[in-house]
């Protein structure tokens, strides 16, 4: 057996004594994995050409807004927790408040009374200019979640252009 060295004998020595195999393994294996882990969170942030928004970018929807439908109301979206689903759609939560009464044009305005609402909206990172919230919940109508797009000013609604502050 002359000329073939055990694997006690070939083992990596530290500070003066032998090291197994898998104590010299585990290092290696943790470098490994944290290479592999940034590789994978660039690759997910570069994922869709540049168009896709990515998990800590907040989408352009977020923030305050004007309603000329509703002068001086409160019109504000904020995010409402992480992507979900196969369809990966985003949550966001829409604020605002209407006049009382309300009818078309109506304005807010300072000590008047005011009902506060919230709607649920949600929109997909792989087309970020796009989004649909529910307005149901306060609309007679009931036609289900409307789509807005993104103007580069603001948000474009069936029934108008709320203007981001």
């Amino acid at each position: 057996a002359r000329g073939h060295l055990s694997a006690a004998r070939s083992a990596p020595r530290a500070a003066g004594r032998r090291v197994g195999a898998a104590a010299v393994a585990r290092p290696l294996q943790a470098r490994a994995a944290a290479a592999l882990s940034s590789l994978l969170l660039a690759l997910s942030s570069t994922a869709g050409g540049g168009g896709e928004a990515t998990a800590a970018e907040p989408p352009v929807f977020v923030g305050e807004y004007d309603d000329p439908s509703h002068p001086g109301c409160e019109r504000r979206i904020e995010r409402a927790g992480p992507c979900r689903g196969s369809r990966r759609r985003c949550g966001l939560a829409v604020y605002g408040a209407d006049p009382v009464p309300i009818a078309p044009g109506a304005k807010c305005e300072a000590g008047q009374p005011v009902t506060p609402w919230r709607l649920e909206a949600s929109y997909d990172p792989a087309a970020p200019g796009s989004l649909d919230i529910n307005f149901d919940p306060i609309d007679e109508v009931k036609q289900g979640p409307v789509e807005g797009e993104w103007t580069g000013e603001g948000l474009q609604l069936p029934n108008g252009l709320w203007t981001k502050k």
